[in-house]
């Protein structure tokens, strides 16, 4: 990822995410890709932390995500090629000849993982595969980070360091609060034997959920109440503010950093084409 320090670095990263949205929308009519169009601020936000987590001297991120926005976070941050997302839209068949050598593969295109280096190698970022809109993939993410922060190359009980390893969980506006694995997963994350060093959290919120709007979707005031239960920080952000985007995702890290707890980020924008891009 870029460092948005510089506004004309941001403006390019933005561009990419938008046009790459529009020429699969042109160039694959009515095809299913779960645009991150409306939400377009997730990618630098994820740059952002990754790049401070990296400066941080966290040597492993894992991203944990359902399928809104998924194809632009495989191409932007795990460096997934555009050839191979074509490829995979163009024909299906092709799939059968994926490589293995950008991590897992997966069933659809918008289901796969991958894992990839950046910041001169100081960082490895890996997304673990996950069925269509669930929040299953939560509890198997943190696990991965609990594993990957685990030594056990010396006598006596396994030692954690929560200072190298950071998990990052991409939840839906109505599944966050309507998944019972969204809370399970919260609930352990202060138990010792299941911390991570902190999760931080971000609700891609398109104010729209599957099909319903909010005053159909949830009980609480806003996508991020369940959070409230469990003394997280939630910082609601628009969508629509860069800068702002950008300052939430910088809080995130340092809050983490520093107390070694959860963070939520509230992104609130909306959908520019239907669930899935086939609809009405």
């Amino acid at each position: 990822p870029m460092d948005p320090l510089n506004p004309d670095e941001l403006l390019d990263r933005i561009t990419q995410v938008e046009v790459f949205e529009r020429f699969l929308h042109r160039t694959f009519p009515g095809k299913t890709r779960f645009s991150v169009e409306g939400l377009d601020l997730l990618v630098p936000i994820l740059d952002e932390i990754i790049c401070d987590a990296a400066d941080g001297g966290i040597k492993h991120a894992l991203l944990g995500m359902a399928h809104r926005g998924r194809l632009n976070v495989l191409a932007h941050i795990l460096q997934k090629p555009y050839a191979q997302i074509l490829a995979e839209f163009k024909d299906p068949i092709s799939t059968q000849t994926w490589r293995i050598d950008l991590g897992w593969t997966g069933d659809v295109k918008y289901h796969a993982g991958a894992r990839t280096e950046t910041r001169g190698g100081r960082i490895q970022v890996s997304m673990a595969p996950n069925p269509s809109h669930l929040e299953a993939g939560n509890p198997v993410v943190v696990g991965m980070a609990r594993a990957v922060g685990t030594k056990a190359d010396a006598p006596g009980a396994p030692q954690f360091d929560g200072g190298i390893t950071l998990p990052i969980l991409i939840h839906g506006d109505s599944a966050f609060p309507g998944q019972g694995i969204v809370a399970e997963t919260l609930n352990l994350s202060r138990l010792a034997g299941y911390d991570t060093g902190g999760t931080i959290h971000i609700i891609a919120n398109n104010q729209l959920g599957f099909t319903a709007t909010p005053t159909d979707s949830y009980s609480t005031s806003y996508a991020s109440g369940l959070a409230r239960g469990f003394k997280i920080p939630i910082v609601h952000v628009n969508a629509d503010d860069p800068v702002a985007c950008i300052e939430a995702a910088r809080l995130a890290w340092a809050y983490r950093a520093r107390f070694r707890r959860d963070f939520l980020i509230d992104l609130v924008g909306y959908r520019r084409h239907g669930h899935n891009e086939a609809d009405e």
